[in-house]
Formats: structure tokens, C-alpha cells, sequence
């Protein structure tokens, strides 16, 4: 049976329940340019090392390129995709999504005990439903990964239909599963713990 992207998630953020700033983490979410680059490096079959020099990078950064932990610039970009014999223009529009995508935090807290993701909640049916929206809300600024990207960027320890089923389905996974959910998607755990532990009905630790 084949396991064919979504259409039912949203296209635009929920009008209610959206989570704030500070549950968005600062790092990088999914990186949409990573797997391309990838993709391109390995079918070079070019060494690491060659590659970084064609590149006018470090080995290191060249390595946080391809893992998705660092956007490199245009120049740097333009050369790899050069050096792998691809065409610069069509790596150009997936590396211009990922600079739109990976805009600055709106905000930044001091205190992560200031965010209160429990606020408006009184039972676990409500704690259910924020949690869903904000996972939904999440995924949106994440850019709309598919389950099948997730799951390649998780190094398939998360399976599509079960992505799928997260996305979708307001009944919470275990806590494992999201915060490896939320690391793909730029979420912060500090903000989803005590929401997923009343939807859950863990009690706080």
C-alpha cells in the first residue's frame, strides 16, 4: 500500500490555539536544502575533502552543510552544485525556500519558565487539542515538510504513516517520538513537555 504525501494538513496557520515565539527552538528546523546537496555530493562520488576544496570551504562546515546544521551562502552552494555537475539554477530556487524559511526568531525569552504552554487549559480534552494545533502550527512554519521527508531527515526512526497519524490525529504519541518530531521540525521542547504531560496525563517530573 503506498503511503502518499498528506492533503489534509493546513495550509496556512490555525486561527486558533497558535503557539507563540517561544515555542519555536532556535536551531535549525528541517532544512530543505540539505537532502539536494546530499543527494548531489554523493552521486558525485567526489571525496569529502576534494569536495570542501572545490567548494572553498572547511571539510567540518562541508559536513554540517550536508547534515542540515548550517545553510551555506550562494557562493559556497553555487560551487558545490558546479563541482557535482547540476544546474545551479534549479539548486538556486530550493537554496532561496530555505533563506525565506529560516527567518530570525520573532522573539527571544530568558526564562523558559515564563512560557506557559498549559495557559487556557483545564482538562486533558482541551490539553489534546492545543497540543494537535500546535504540532499543526509547527509543521506549517517548518515549511510543510511531507512524511516522507520527516521521516528521511529522522534517518527513518519515524515511519510516514505514523508522522502522518501525529499530524492528523489528535491522540499524542510518546514523548520519545515528538521530541524527535519537534528537533526535525524547530520546536521546543520546554514549551511541549507540559502540554504533552496533561494531554497525556503523565504528571510533571
Amino acid at each position: 500500500m503506498s503511503h502518499g504525501p498528506s492533503r489534509h494538513y493546513s495550509t496556512s496557520s490555525p486561527s486558533d490555539g497558535t503557539i507563540p515565539a517561544e515555542a519555536e527552538a532556535t536551531g535549525p528546523a528541517y532544512n530543505t536544502l540539505a537532502p539536494l546537496l546530499s543527494m548531489l555530493a554523493r552521486a558525485s562520488e567526489i571525496p569529502l575533502q576534494d569536495l570542501a576544496r572545490r567548494a572553498q570551504c572547511s571539510p567540518s562546515y562541508l559536513s554540517r552543510i550536508l547534515s542540515g546544521q548550517r545553510v551555506p551562502s550562494w557562493a559556497i552552494t553555487e560551487r558545490l552544485a558546479r563541482t557535482c555537475e547540476a544546474d545551479p539554477a534549479i539548486v538556486r530556487k530550493t537554496w532561496e525556500t530555505e533563506q525565506l524559511r529560516r527567518r530570525p526568531p520573532r522573539s527571544t525569552v530568558d526564562d523558559r519558565r515564563d512560557i506557559d504552554s498549559l495557559a487556557g487549559v483545564s482538562d486533558r480534552a482541551q490539553a489534546v487539542r492545543k497540543l494537535a494545533t500546535a504540532l499543526r502550527t509547527l509543521h506549517v512554519r517548518a515549511g510543510q515538510p511531507t512524511p516522507q521527508q520527516i521521516c528521511v531527515h529522522s534517518r527513518w526512526r519515524l515511519h510516514a504513516p505514523q508522522v502522518t497519524a501525529i499530524l492528523e490525529r489528535d491522540e499524542p504519541c510518546d514523548w520519545p517520538t515528538l521530541v524527535l518530531l519537534l528537533s526535525i521540525l524547530g520546536g521546543s521542547p520546554d514549551y511541549f513537555r507540559p502540554l504533552w504531560q496533561a494531554a497525556t496525563e503523565h504528571p510533571p517530573t
